[in-house]
């Protein structure tokens, strides 16, 4: 069992417009394959506007490739900009490759 402690509470505004929401969960889920556990990075969730099956603490995982590419610089500018602080936990999530994929089985 992990223990998690929250080191902020905020209201998370939640305007962001629903086509980015999607394209940035289709961009994460087609994005989770790896070969290594050097493949894999944290992303955030954009204070729970983004759901993963692995999301832990405000955090979800994505291929490297994934995160370093355009789209996904101006997926985080979009999401970013309609979304507020929110609350934040001290747990780390574990990154690695399980299967070919960052997500895990």
């Amino acid at each position: 069992m992990a223990l998690v402690a929250v080191v902020g509470l905020w209201g998370c505004e939640s305007g962001c417009n629903e086509q980015a929401v999607e394209r940035a969960q289709r961009f994460i889920e087609t994005h989770q394959s790896c070969e290594g556990d050097q493949d894999c990075v944290i992303v955030d969730d954009f204070c729970g506007q983004i759901h993963g099956e692995h999301t832990l603490c405000g955090q979800l995982t994505m291929n490297r490739q994934g995160k370093e590419s355009a789209e996904w610089r101006e997926i985080e500018e979009e999401l970013g900009e309609c979304t507020g602080e929110c609350a934040r936990c001290l747990a780390a999530r574990g990154v690695g490759c399980s299967n070919g994929s960052c997500g895990g089985p």
